[in-house]
């Protein structure tokens, strides 16, 4: 890693080289988020890190970096044969072994996710189910383009409609018994994938102009995927159904997301979600908090201890 500036927004970005093959190539370069040029877009991922023993190796700038599995996989996928891809990822855009400068990229991960051009969701590996119930919201997708649908309600009956009409087309390749099911079968899967209890995962996709949603080989936009349960009758849990309402989407501006939500109240709501450390939690759930958020208050700073951190926090919502 080449030293970043800490006095501006200076980030890095991660060019994945075109290519096919398992060894992936990719270059690290310097950018600044108020200065980026605007011929340099780039799209932010958002995923697990997974098993942290389990690793493979890509090669950066000419060396070999060893990654999580998870983010390999996500690499594979992500690569286009015939086209570079400008990509942020946070395991590989940040030394994370420089607390400074872990702090300072942390600080500016809201506009980061924010200034992306799309952020894309890794949810891992595909299963027979997910493939039939992602094909299915393809469909959707497709119908709901063509329909202008924008300005319909999540509970309007024309989603039912054009639900029906793909039901009635997949029913020539499966039995409408079984195609059920699977559609139900994956889609509580993906609800179930560790990304659904990350807690970064609430500001990377609150932030996001725009989604898409991956899954092994398949991936539709996010717009499409949270309207699913609705349409198969499946109830997600409180915390996988705050996380469908802020997805990039026809509704979001008219869910809990659009209310004032003060760090106190974010912590009741999210403060069981999963994290690498304790103080992840906390600021992960400030950079999108209507209180702390644009205050100076509790900066990332993971040179300070837990112990002052907490008490910095109390001090903050009482």
């Amino acid at each position: 890693y080449e030293p970043i500036d800490f006095s501006g927004p200076a980030i890095r970005l991660l060019r994945l080289c075109r290519g096919v093959g398992s060894e992936i190539s990719c270059e690290l370069f310097q950018a600044s988020l108020c200065e980026r040029d605007d011929s340099i877009s780039y799209e932010a991922l958002s995923y697990t890190w997974g098993e942290p023993d389990v690793r493979e190796h890509i090669v950066v700038n000419g060396r070999p970096l060893s990654v999580t599995i998870n983010l390999y996989f996500a690499l594979q996928q992500l690569r286009q044969p015939d086209k570079d891809r400008i990509l942020w990822i946070d395991a590989v855009c940040i030394n994370q072994k420089i607390l400074k400068e872990r702090s300072h990229q942390v600080q500016q991960m809201g506009e980061i996710y924010k200034q992306a051009d799309r952020v894309v969701v890794w949810l891992g590996p595909g299963t027979d189910e997910t493939d039939v119930f992602i094909k299915s919201m393809e469909l959707l997708q497709k119908k709901s383009i063509r329909q202008q649908c924008r300005s319909w309600a999540r509970e309007d009956d024309r989603w039912k409609t054009l639900w029906g009409e793909i039901q009635l087309e997949l029913s020539f390749s499966y039995e409408k018994s079984t195609l059920e099911d699977q559609q139900r079968q994956g889609l509580n899967i993906l609800l179930d994938r560790p990304w659904f209890r990350r807690v970064w995962i609430l500001q990377e996709v609150a932030n996001a102009k725009s989604a898409l949603l991956c899954c092994g080989t398949r991936s539709v936009s996010t717009r499409v995927f949270a309207i699913a349960p609705l349409m198969l009758g499946v109830s997600p849990s409180a915390h996988c159904q705050a996380v469908l309402d802020i997805m990039p989407g026809l509704w979001r501006e008219t869910t809990w997301w659009n209310k004032n939500n003060s760090l106190y109240t974010l912590l009741k709501m999210f403060g069981t979600s999963e994290a690498t450390e304790s103080r992840d939690l906390i600021y992960a759930l400030r950079g999108i908090s209507s209180d702390a958020r644009d205050s100076n208050a509790l900066l990332p700073d993971y040179e300070k201890s837990e112990e002052q951190l907490t008490r910095d926090v109390i001090r903050f919502i009482y």
